[in-house]
């Protein structure tokens, strides 16, 4: 609808206007394939995914200590419970982990986002790495459109693999489906009690706390790349103002101190047919 909307024969833009956005067009779906091929071809090599190696020892150090240790490139944040739900992936090769991101991603709501999230180097990026931020968008994209189990999900996903980017989606979601507010405070004291009891919750947020040093990670291709943190006092509140408007994908990714690749997935959940509702948030 927007490309006919740009270069239909009712198109309001002038030539030279479409000349130029189609161009652009051009160029992006160029880089992207070529940024594609090169995760591909990393796959192809026998690079293992870092995260999912992560994930693997986490579930080993959870038992043997060192659990947020950063050592040997190691370097785990999520919550100290996610480490034990990582048990069985010691026994998970990269080839199962990478079909189940390929499954997470046709389990979209729909085929314009499955196709271009398959599509896309944010994904690709994700399934080199062997991420979960596939897993968690998958049931973001679902509760958005009113699906009570992704709502729930999401939510615990919150809770095991916090980020910034989450937090737009998990207020619009608590906003507009106020049943969803006593389940996520049983969520939220069920998993604080299993922190506590697993003895890490100290350990996990000064690691949470240091998060920030991945400004300048290599993979950081967000604006704090260029200013640091300082993209913070305009980001957050255009992230402030684009979840007013609904947009929750790119309010995630203007609040998040950094940006990784795979984080751009988040914008699919801001297309028009990711919802059964649009337009300015209004509370229920």
């Amino acid at each position: 609808m927007i490309l006919s909307r740009w270069f239909g024969r009712n198109s309001e833009l002038s030539l030279p206007v479409r000349v130029l956005v189609g161009a652009g067009l051009l160029a992006v779906i160029v880089l992207n394939a070529l940024l594609v091929a090169n995760q591909i071809s990393i796959i192809l090599a026998g690079y293992p995914g870092a995260d999912l190696v992560d994930y693997q020892m986490a579930a080993k150090r959870v038992w043997e200590g060192a659990l947020y240790a950063t050592d040997g490139g190691y370097n785990f944040r999520y919550s100290p419970v996610a480490a034990y739900l990582f048990a069985p992936l010691p026994l998970v090769a990269p080839l199962m982990w990478r079909s189940l991101h390929v499954l997470g991603a046709l389990a979209w709501p729909t085929w314009p986002m499955r196709l271009l999230l398959l599509a896309s180097w944010p994904f690709a990026f994700d399934l080199q790495l062997g991420n979960v931020m596939t897993f968690v968008l998958v049931a973001a994209a679902w509760a958005l459109r009113g699906n009570r189990i992704g709502a729930v999900v999401f939510l615990a996903f919150c809770l095991l693999f916090p980020r910034p980017l989450m937090l737009p989606i998990a207020a619009w979601l608590l906003w507009r489906q106020p049943w969803l507010r006593w389940p996520a405070v049983g969520l939220f004291i069920v998993h604080a009690v299993l922190v506590l009891v697993s003895g890490w919750g100290g350990a996990w947020i000064g690691r949470l706390l240091s998060s920030t040093d991945e400004i300048g990670s290599a993979f950081n291709i967000g604006p704090s790349a260029l200013v640091g943190p300082w993209w913070l006092v305009l980001g957050i509140p255009l992230g402030a103002w684009l979840l007013w408007r609904g947009r929750v994908g790119l309010a995630g990714l203007a609040i998040s101190p950094y940006m990784l690749p795979y984080y751009l997935m988040v914008a699919l959940l801001d297309l028009p047919s990711s919802r059964l509702e649009s337009g300015r948030a209004t509370a229920s």
